[in-house]
């Protein structure tokens, strides 16, 4: 897995592989960040209910405000998600 081939280590259990673009054939590195299982699950269900209340580009801007990428590859929602 590209993932684990490039922080060398191996994704931990109840974790998931997300891809930044929603594209599952897109496996560069720079897409591919970690999540809890839970988290992509809510994030999840948050974007299949929002993309119906937003446009096109205000849905784009609401997916990169909800993600806090950090270093080692990881993410998490922000507070807004649990706000909204």
């Amino acid at each position: 897995m590209v993932w684990e081939r490039v922080h060398s280590r191996q994704v931990p259990k109840k974790h998931f592989i997300h891809h930044l673009d929603g594209n599952p054939n897109n496996n560069r590195p720079e897409n591919l960040v970690r999540m809890t299982t839970s988290a992509h699950t809510t994030m999840r269900k948050l974007l299949l209910q929002t993309r119906k209340k937003l446009t096109k580009p205000a849905f784009e801007r609401f997916k990169q405000e909800i993600l806090r990428i950090n270093d080692d590859g990881t993410v998490l929602l922000t507070k807004a998600v649990f706000m909204f």
